[in-house]
């Protein structure tokens, strides 16, 4: 069984030059297109233990990461707190090239 991916917007962000942002950009279209809509109280996402280190943009993506998933973050907070919660979570910061 796949498991989704979470992805944390910010991600694409950090990819300085426009150019190399254009085809991961057009990707997570593409998969917020075919992947729908999903809506999450404030209220369930303000009740996460470890609201005031994170705000309401990473707690909604804990809120979501209870389901089958794999939140794909490069925000060391967000990936400690999902995996201390127990959530499938990867740094890509341990993923980068070096070069």
């Amino acid at each position: 069984m796949r498991r989704p991916a979470l992805l944390d917007a910010n991600l694409l962000d950090r990819i300085a030059d426009p150019r190399k942002r254009l085809e991961p950009s057009r990707a997570v279209r593409a998969a917020i297109l075919q992947a729908g809509r999903r809506n999450v109280p404030c209220a369930a996402a303000a009740d996460r233990p470890g609201w005031d280190a994170l705000g309401l943009t990473d707690a909604v993506l804990l809120v979501l990461g209870a389901d089958p998933s794999v939140l794909l973050t490069a925000d060391p907070a967000l990936h400690l707190s999902a995996s201390r919660a127990g959530h499938g979570a990867v740094n890509l910061n341990h993923h980068r090239s070096l070069g």
